[in-house]
């Protein structure tokens, strides 16, 4: 049995918009200002896109053409990643550990988002799910 790639880049955009999604969540549970809240809420929103995008839906291909390819699609984990990173510093005096869950969730975002685009050089669209 050969080893599926398309089947690793969607769990792990699965997982990635899951954890993405928690630490938003959390954050709107945590010290809520008014500019945390609407980067939680756009966090939420962001993340939400990525999650019909694995599984090939027609108005997210044609609304979101970027991240139709591995290409777009580490570049828009990046920038969730870097955004969930500049959350992570808001939160930066509390005590109930969100910062540190927040840093761990943007360095994974980070990371995937790094690989997604060298998947993309590496193995073209024999890594994307159709």
């Amino acid at each position: 049995m050969a080893f599926d790639k398309a089947i690793v880049t969607k769990f792990t955009t699965l997982a990635v918009a899951a954890l993405t999604i928690a630490v938003a969540v959390w954050g709107f549970f945590s010290e809520l200002t008014v500019n945390n809240g609407f980067n939680c809420f756009n966090l939420v929103i962001l993340s939400m896109v990525l999650l019909p995008s694995e599984f090939q839906v027609k108005w997210i291909q044609d609304g979101f053409g970027l991240i139709d390819n591995l290409f777009g699609r580490g570049l828009y984990i990046f920038f969730i990643g870097s955004w969930v990173f500049g959350l992570h510093s808001r939160f930066g005096g509390g005590d109930d550990g969100i910062s540190l869950f927040a840093l761990i969730v943007s360095i994974i975002d980070l990371c995937v988002g790094v690989l997604y685009v060298i998947f993309y050089f590496t193995f073209g669209d024999s890594a994307q799910s159709k």
